[in-house]
């Protein structure tokens, strides 16, 4: 778990890291890919066909074909449903939540000629790492009112080898009949949908990923206080949430960097603060600019508040600044 104590001195962010990843065995990242669909897939759609089960849901154990590391211990299957929605181990809470929480997301073909909508699984190989995917592919969201649900929802489950989790948003069409900018899915105007999240199977602890999802809220603790996490923007397509399981305990309490709070052309970022790239955004999650310099230009904008984030081997770190 990553705790930041932010002070103000002088102008001047003084950052400190209190580092306790024994509380946590997982950070989340978060990157940009390319949405392909599964081929060469097992279609539940077509297993339910001609079984006792209804075509357009589904709730069903899966073999992983390896031992999936999560948190304290390693499993062989997750049970998953069509609502996006995946048990692992024996807790009273649902493991992962993948886009999705406790409605239903289905598909209603009439016959197999329909086959847009489906439920695709795949055991593959990435790299030197195995890994199960599970795709909801052209599915509808069942709301039975007067409105027209027409429109089609994609989006993967990854579950790795090496117990890394990634939740890959395909194409989210903006419904406004269920979905409000700003607030998020909606069932009914009191029932919200939880963005991206794992549960420990004990139910002792949770994390989630949700709010705007270029300047996100990460919430975490027991599991009825995370879920309340929900996407009020729309990720694009391609858009991974990644809960990286990490195996290491460190403990570390000391200064690691400081940021000026109040810039004007250009913000220097200590070569001592390691970081992969950085994104900057305006407060409604715009971005501004893109780079992994230590030298951020901030001349082209406008007096205001912005947020730079850095991506780091250990997560997501987001920073304010004034642009005077």
């Amino acid at each position: 778990m990553q705790k930041v104590v932010v002070l103000l001195f002088s102008g001047f962010l003084l950052i400190f890291s209190n580092l306790s990843i024994a509380q946590s065995s997982y950070s989340i990242d978060t990157f940009t890919i390319q949405y392909d669909t599964l081929t060469d897939y097992n279609s539940i759609i077509v297993e339910n066909y001609n079984s006792e089960f209804y075509v357009g849901w589904f709730e069903r154990d899966y073999d992983l074909g390896f031992d999936f590391p999560f948190f304290d211990a390693e499993y062989s299957t997750a049970f998953f449903n069509s609502d996006g929605l995946v048990a692992i181990g024996d807790g009273g809470w649902y493991s992962l939540y993948v886009y999705d929480a406790d409605w239903r997301i289905c598909g209603e073909p009439e016959s197999l000629s329909y086959s847009s909508i489906d439920y695709r699984y795949k055991r593959d190989i990435e790299g030197d790492l195995r890994v199960f995917k599970m795709e909801w592919h052209d599915v509808a969201i069942c709301i039975y009112d007067d409105n027209d649900h027409s429109e089609r929802y994609n989006f993967q489950l990854w579950l790795w080898e090496n117990g890394d989790i990634d939740m890959i948003a395909g194409k989210m069409p903006l419904d406004t009949t269920i979905f409000k900018e700003g607030e998020g899915f909606f069932y009914t105007d009191s029932y919200k949908i939880c963005g991206a999240a794992i549960v420990k199977p004990d139910d002792t602890y949770g994390i989630s990923y949700g709010g705007n999802y270029r300047v996100p809220d990460i919430l975490e603790g027991e599991p009825e206080t995370i879920l309340v996490n929900v996407f009020k923007s729309l990720p694009h397509e391609g858009f991974v949430v990644r809960f990286k399981r990490q195996t290491t305990s460190t403990e570390d309490t000391k200064p690691t960097f400081t940021l000026p709070s109040l810039v004007r052309d250009e913000l220097l970022i200590p070569y001592s603060f390691e970081f992969e790239s950085y994104q900057m955004h305006d407060l409604n999650g715009t971005i501004l600019g893109v780079g992994s310099d230590h030298d951020v230009s901030v001349s082209h904008l406008t007096p205001g508040m912005y947020i730079l984030s850095f991506k780091r081997h250990d997560g997501v770190y987001n920073h304010k600044f004034v642009k005077q």
